[in-house]
């Protein structure tokens, strides 16, 4: 279990030091993407508020009656659905990424040590 503040913060190391990084170098993308994750950095309190009072993401084990995440089921389920492929993400206006079992480990290891 880790907070939905920890979970926030290593969510935006995350998406600053890897995601970015599978971007084209010297597209606008690049810039765009950056600029997201900076701006999610600085709302962070909104952001992990709305997702706390999600009654869905409770409903399902997501978060305890607490607000904290249960990232180490969440991780297991996601490894699973991913399957040995990946899966691509159409992020809208930036193109696709692939992500990989691989990068959600990098996710949870960035979650667990914020």
């Amino acid at each position: 279990m880790v907070t939905t503040e920890q979970a926030m913060r290593g969510l935006v190391r995350y998406l600053d030091n890897e995601l970015i990084t599978m971007l084209p170098a010297k597209g606008w993308q690049r810039a765009v993407c950056g600029t997201a994750v900076a701006m999610a950095a600085k709302n962070t309190v909104k952001l992990v508020e709305t997702l706390k009072t999600n009654k869905y993401l409770v409903a399902i084990g997501v978060f305890d009656t607490g607000g904290a995440i249960a990232i180490e089921d969440v991780k297991n389920e996601f490894v699973k659905q991913l399957g040995s492929e990946g899966m691509v993400i159409d992020i809208p206006m930036i193109g696709s990424v692939t992500i990989h079992q691989s990068d959600v480990e990098k996710l949870y290891e960035y979650i667990v040590s914020s």
